[in-house]
């Protein structure tokens, strides 16, 4: 069951490397920002995927389920499904909400996913 668990889940861990273009990492670092400014609108009540974020993840393709959590990169730990926002994978997550489908390239694959919830910590 393991086996088949690391397998099935492979792709997601491609994704926790951090980014190694510059245009990709101001990208990413823009999108943080954006979190940043909109988290003091109060008016805002829809979650949305961020740093402390848990994000519950639908896989399109294999129709398998994923839950990770979005973390600052010094606390990234892909094995424990905790996810770098500066990561190719983090970085497309953010600021996406319950209902949003994104599409990632990962490991030479393309993956769509769609998100079934979003779960802020903070």
């Amino acid at each position: 069951m393991y086996y088949h668990w690391k397998l099935q889940n492979k792709s997601l861990l491609a994704g926790a490397q951090i980014y190694n273009r510059p245009y990709l990492l101001a990208s990413a670092l823009h999108q943080l920002e954006r979190l940043a400014e909109e988290k003091g609108d109060m008016r805002r009540k829809v979650p949305r995927a961020g740093p402390g974020s848990i994000v519950d993840l639908f896989d399109l393709e294999d129709q398998s389920t994923s839950r990770l959590l979005l973390v600052m990169p010094r606390d990234a730990d892909p094995e424990r499904r905790k996810i770098s926002v500066l990561s190719p994978l983090g970085s497309n997550l953010l600021g996406l909400k319950k209902g949003d489908t994104s599409r990632i390239n990962l490991g030479g694959r393309s993956l769509m996913f769609q998100i079934q919830d979003v779960h802020p910590l903070s």
